[in-house]
Parts: C-alpha cells; structure tokens; sequence
C-alpha cells in the first residue's frame, strides 16, 4: 500500500464510517486478487508483481456506501 491508498481508504471511511471499512478492505482485496488474475492471464504471477490498489478500493468503497457493510 502507498500512501494515496491509505489517504483514499481515510476517505472512504468518513463515507461509510469505521464500521464499514472491514468490509471495504474485504471488497477491495477480492477485486485486486480478480484483477491481477485478469491482467496476469497467461504470466507467472511472483512477489515482485505489483498492481494498483486505488481502483478496487474505489469500487469497494462505492459498493460499501450503495448496499452497506456486511453484517453478522
């Protein structure tokens, strides 16, 4: 994580409050995972492969503020 994404995840937050952030980083984190496998298709995918982050969490955050976080 670079330091925009740290900034963009403090204003999501403000948007869907501290209880919505876990499910936030939780979105986020299953939209990168299924970008780098769309991007990566046919390559090797290693430690040293980076993708941006500030997109998911934008989606993620998007997502959050429209339905809501999961609840228990």
């Amino acid at each position: 994580l670079g330091l925009g994404d740290a900034k963009l995840l403090a204003a999501i937050g403000a948007w869907v409050s501290w209880q919505g952030l876990p499910t936030v980083i939780l979105f986020a984190a299953l939209a990168g995972l299924g970008m780098a496998l769309i991007v990566h298709r046919g390559k090797p995918l290693s430690g040293a492969s980076s993708i941006r982050f500030g997109a998911p969490l934008a989606l993620a955050g998007w997502l959050v503020w429209l339905y809501g976080p999961l609840t228990a």
